[in-house]
């Protein structure tokens, strides 16, 4: 018999949103009233269910919204041997629900121990959902550290990706479909122009860095309805934006991930030798906040 998965719902006449807090405290769902747009891709293939811990990210992505930390690709760095794309996005989370309506989310990580604190609120009478964090470092110790959005949007062909512009770098080659050289260029390409998704039936993907925004968001239109989400994020907390792609040429979907991210590259230990990983001091605490606004 499959297990129940705990769903919590905040609602405004704005919008609505699901909230798994048994799986990483991910944002399932999140439903534009107006437009009657869901922007959040749900993988069809993988139901939300119970992880178990170090279980291989790709094989067990639900999709969502969720958060990675503190790593993405795993293997030993600095004496610890870190999961999987980390360890939120496959731990249960405590909750609790704050007199404001608001969802209180708690976690003392065990591969790099912090205590980690996440609380989701809608705006009383706004589109507008706000995710605020708090990590302490409970080691003895300087920890560095990954830490990332995962925002997958439930694409279509129409879709525009938006930046305010940038410099992109293809993260591996072998793996880009539509991009052959690996120099930098500015969003969103002249002989590919990365904003337009291709079709599900080239079955494309891509995956890419992209570093001196000028402004701090990202987002997709729908250039059909008119339909927008946009990220807005601290930029000294995130001097990155990767863009995660699968145009049904990885494993058949068709979403593209919006990636806030304090490194570059996703290897911890050649970001740390770029002087490009995050790092927090014994018993120092970070706190910031993002907002998604939908228009």
């Amino acid at each position: 018999m499959a297990t129940t998965i705990e769903r919590i719902k905040l609602e405004n006449k704005h919008l609505s949103a699901e909230i798994l807090p048994s799986l990483g405290g991910k944002i399932w769902t999140l439903q534009d009233h107006r437009s009657k747009t869901q922007w959040l891709w749900n993988n069809p293939s993988i139901p939300p269910a119970k992880i178990p811990g170090g279980a291989n990210y790709d094989d067990h992505w639900s999709g969502g919204w969720e958060e990675l930390f503190p790593n993405d690709a795993p293997g030993a760095f600095d004496g610890r041997v870190l999961p999987d794309h980390g360890e939120w996005w496959s731990r249960s989370w405590t909750h609790e629900t704050l007199s404001d309506g608001a969802l209180r989310m708690r976690l003392e990580t065990k591969s790099m121990r912090a205590k980690c604190e996440k609380t989701i609120r809608l705006a009383s009478d706004a589109p507008v959902l706000h995710v605020s964090y708090r990590i302490e470092n409970l080691e003895a110790e300087e920890i560095r550290f990954l830490f990332k959005q995962h925002l997958a949007i439930a694409l279509k062909p129409q879709h525009v990706l938006e930046l305010p512009g940038g410099t992109v770098t293809p993260v591996d080659l072998d793996f880009s479909t539509r991009l052959t050289e690996a120099s930098p260029f500015p969003w969103p390409g002249k002989s590919v122009d990365l904003s337009r998704p291709s079709p599900p039936e080239e079955e494309k993907r891509e995956f890419v860095y992209v570093e001196n925004l000028p402004e701090p968001w990202c987002g997709v239109r729908d250039s059909k309805s008119g339909a927008r989400i946009r990220m807005f994020y601290p930029a000294d907390v995130f001097p990155y934006v990767w863009i995660f792609m699968d145009l049904g040429g990885w494993r058949k979907y068709y979403t593209a991930v919006l990636e806030p991210c304090t490194n570059m590259p996703k290897d911890l230990t050649k970001a740390a030798a770029a002087g490009q990983c995050a790092s927090l001091g014994p018993g120092k605490v970070l706190e910031f906040e993002v907002r998604v606004e939908l228009s």
